[in-house]
Formats: structure tokens, sequence, C-alpha cells
């Protein structure tokens, strides 16, 4: 399993930002196609399970992202300043 992880992560780090949004629209076709195929009377247990994974993956993400962004004053350069001085 170790070998499998290793090859992985050397993967990603060769990958640019368009090969991982291939694998996320990837992933999210397989998403989709996986909860088509549900029967009706699970699909609200997977749309709970679902909003709780893209939740718990989707906030440390994005605190991450604006965390190392060093950009992020010249995108918004008044943010962080009172705008009433």
């Amino acid at each position: 399993m170790k070998k499998l992880l290793d090859w992985a992560n050397d993967c990603i780090r060769q990958w640019d930002w368009k090969n991982v949004a291939l694998l996320k629209f990837c992933m999210l076709a397989l998403g989709v196609l996986l909860g088509l195929a549900l029967p009706r009377c699970a699909r609200s247990r997977a749309r709970a399970v679902s909003g709780m994974v893209f939740l718990l993956t989707w906030v440390p993400l994005m605190a991450s992202l604006l965390n190392a962004a060093p950009w992020w004053e010249d995108v918004l350069p008044d943010a962080g300043h009172d705008s009433a001085e």
C-alpha cells in the first residue's frame, strides 16, 4: 500500500492544475453515475453523507488556500482594513 501511495504522490507532484481539474471532473462524473444507480430509498442517506463529506473537505481546503495566498492583498487591496477610516 505504501508503494501505491508513494506512486500517487509522485504523479501529483508532476501534475499541474489542469491535470488535477481533470481528475476532479472524472471523480465528479463517477459520483453522479453511482448516485443515479442508487435505489430511490438510499438516495437521501447518500445525499446526507455526500453533503457532510463535501463540508468536511471543502472547509479545510479553502482555509489552507486562503492562508497560503500571498497574492490576497493584490486582489483585494483593502482587505483587512477598516473602510471607515
